[in-house]
């Protein structure tokens, strides 16, 4: 398994603005995982259509139970929407996470 497609950022949502004012969300960093690209299978694809949902990119890190749909992602600076989180085992038999990927209409702000 080729993890060479670079580093992606594992963010959370948090709010920064003061008590009292209107909500302002931040991505906050949790984890950094070097990733590899995989190709969007049309089934895939379909069922995320059917959910009204657009799959951007499917990439897949090492293992990382930690992961859910309420996180964000962040690959070459695009921010992403974790659609579907698959724990699984590689064709050598590895612990792998493979992450469904939506781009985000209106992007966080971030550090």
């Amino acid at each position: 398994m080729l993890l060479d497609s670079g580093v992606l950022k594992i963010c959370s949502v948090e709010n920064i603005a003061n008590p009292g004012d209107m909500p302002i969300d931040k991505l906050v960093e949790k984890s950094k995982h070097w990733y590899g690209d995989r190709t969007v299978g049309m089934t895939r694809y379909f069922a995320a259509k059917q959910a009204d949902n657009e799959v951007e990119r499917l990439v897949r890190i090492w293992q990382d139970k930690s992961i859910t749909t309420r996180n964000y992602c962040v690959c070459d600076e695009v921010q992403y929407k974790i659609l579907q989180v698959q724990h699984l085992l590689d064709e050598d038999s590895l612990r792998v996470t493979d992450l469904t990927l939506e781009r985000l209409g209106d992007p966080f702000v971030v550090d």
